[in-house]
């Protein structure tokens, strides 16, 4: 009797297992993006590192690594109350004040990249908007890579290039 239930919890979890493998790439796609923007707090500092790419999370180090450097400098200058350079508003939606929820619109794979379209609202705001998040395939875990952001709301083109402005400033 006993070992019939080991048996049946025994075959659960090998159909489970099977399952989670057998997945199709959208899912995993999917929930990557779904686990981020679920997850995310509009502070790219804290971000989740398995959610995203080798090089965006070595982006996201060295803009952390500035301000952090900048915020010193200024601190021990004559002039301590000044503003150090920071990345103000999230870097991962187009509205500078983020999103309040989010729905995945379109899911595209072109072999080891990804496109999503994800729809986000902001209530306070009253706004609504599309921004494209991109993908990459790292070491068979998708990861994403950049949110390319509308045009409309955002000053800046992409998380990517929000963080290399910092990064390059002069």
């Amino acid at each position: 009797m006993k070992s019939k239930r080991h048996l049946k919890l025994l075959f659960a979890l090998f159909c489970t297992l099977l399952l989670i493998n057998c997945s199709s790439p959208e899912s995993k796609v999917t929930r990557v993006v779904n686990k981020f923007y679920s997850e995310y707090k509009h502070n790219f500092r804290i971000v989740n590192k398995q959610y995203v790419s080798d090089h965006l999370y070595e982006l996201i180090l060295k803009a952390k690594e500035i301000e952090d450097e900048d915020a010193m400098l200024i601190k021990n200058s004559a002039f301590p109350t000044d503003k150090p350079l920071l990345i103000e508003g999230d870097v991962f939606t187009s509205l500078y004040e983020g999103h309040t929820s989010f729905t995945i619109k379109k899911t595209t794979i072109t072999g080891n990249k990804a496109t999503v379209i994800v729809e986000f609202k902001n209530k306070k705001y009253n706004q609504t908007w599309e921004d494209e998040v991109r993908l990459v395939n790292e070491k068979s875990k998708w990861k994403i890579d950049d949110v390319i952001f509308k045009k409309e709301i955002s000053s800046f083109g992409s998380t990517q290039q929000c963080l290399n402005q910092i990064i390059n400033h002069e």
